[in-house]
């Protein structure tokens, strides 16, 4: 069976809540109180973060990127990028999946030896002497 509603507790809960809001308004009114100066401060900083990012939003629509990306989802998807297990796929710094990389041999003029091309400039200072090892022989 249900309870008999207290209506005088919910009456001096009502009352106590609405004087309460009410000292908050005055307070808010006042501009010597510290609730009316804080919550122009807070109401300063969110107005400037929030032209901020106008105005960045702007400048990107100008430049004409079509594709302005909330920064959360940019984290998702470093996120999810970052979720693939090393020595799957490894790419170069710009984004190139090393496989398609070439790997063509490249002679030595100096030993003549077939080098693979991304290691020729090390190999090229080892073998005329200019790099740390090379250089003590």
């Amino acid at each position: 069976m249900a309870k008999p509603l207290d209506l005088g507790l919910e009456e001096r809960l009502l009352k106590a809540r609405i004087q309460y809001v009410a000292q908050l308004k005055e307070a808010l009114l006042d501009s010597d109180s510290l609730l009316h100066n804080t919550l122009e401060v807070y109401t300063s900083i969110i107005d400037e973060i929030a032209e901020e990012v106008v105005h960045e939003v702007a400048a990107l629509v100008a430049q004409g990127l079509e594709d302005v990306r909330i920064p959360r989802n940019i984290c998702v998807e470093k996120e999810a990028a970052s979720t693939v297990p090393p020595g799957r796929v490894s790419v170069d710094v710009f984004g190139v999946p090393a496989s398609s990389l070439p790997i063509d041999p490249v002679s030595c003029p100096n030993c003549a030896r077939r080098v693979a091309a991304s290691r020729f400039a090390p190999h090229l200072d080892k073998c005329m002497g200019r790099g740390r090892i090379g250089a003590g022989r």
